[in-house]
């Protein structure tokens, strides 16, 4: 937990002192690394103290995730230097995206969702779960996030190259002189092609049982 007050301190101090996309990029995805690297390793198997430790800074820089799209996609639509209109479809698709996401959160249950199966804390089979969104979507819990990550990516302020005008996001200082106005990328543009990035590299992962073991079809076909 030290470690995590003093990492996000210094990316605190850099969003507020330096740029804030700084801070974006240092809290953004920290998340997937710690999937993908539990997923590989599987340290907390079987070993409740790191598994709940794990469990927590997962979901701790997930909501800082969250936030920080939230505070981008909203912010020009409260700021009083900008004139944007709501984009309905757009917010349709992360309203969407995220209810199947929760859907899907509820048939597995918390640690079922953070790998409770592969970590030894839910006696279960890998196909477990039949009920919605499992007996309609594929991989419905990335597959529902994406769709509501390109909701965020559609509108104008987020997916363009060079910063809207009044699309700042609050303290952002431009202190990146080498990614400023000048260069023409200092938009948003980058940052919900990288969630959706390690959100394809994690499900590969998962759709292959792709760790430092052996994946579980091949267990199941030799027993």
């Amino acid at each position: 937990m030290i470690f995590n007050i003093v990492y996000i301190s210094s990316a605190v101090a850099c969003g507020y002192f330096v740029d804030y996309r700084i801070f974006v990029a240092l809290t953004s995805w920290v998340h997937y690394l710690k999937y993908i690297h539990q997923y590989y390793f599987r340290g907390a198997t079987k070993n409740r103290a790191r598994y709940d430790a794990w469990k927590r800074d997962v979901l701790l820089y997930k909501t800082i995730a969250i936030s920080n799209l939230v505070y981008i996609y909203f912010f020009p639509y409260i700021s009083s230097s900008a004139s944007f209109s709501l984009d309905f479809i757009s917010l349709a698709m992360i309203s969407l995206g995220y209810f199947i996401s929760i859907s899907a959160t509820n048939a597995l249950g918390i640690e079922g969702t953070y790998f409770g199966i592969e970590l030894g804390f839910v006696e279960a089979d890998y196909n477990f779960v039949k009920s919605f969104p499992y007996s309609t979507i594929p991989h419905p819990m990335i597959v529902s996030q994406v769709f509501a990550l390109l909701g965020f990516y559609k509108v104008p302020h987020v997916h363009s190259f060079s910063l809207l005008p009044g699309a700042a996001a609050g303290y952002r200082s431009g202190a990146l002189t080498f990614i400023g106005p000048e260069s023409g990328l200092d938009g948003w543009w980058w940052i919900i092609p990288i969630h959706i990035l390690l959100y394809a590299i994690h499900c590969t992962q998962e759709i292959y049982d792709f760790w430092k073991g052996d994946p579980w079809y091949k267990v199941k076909k030799s027993e």
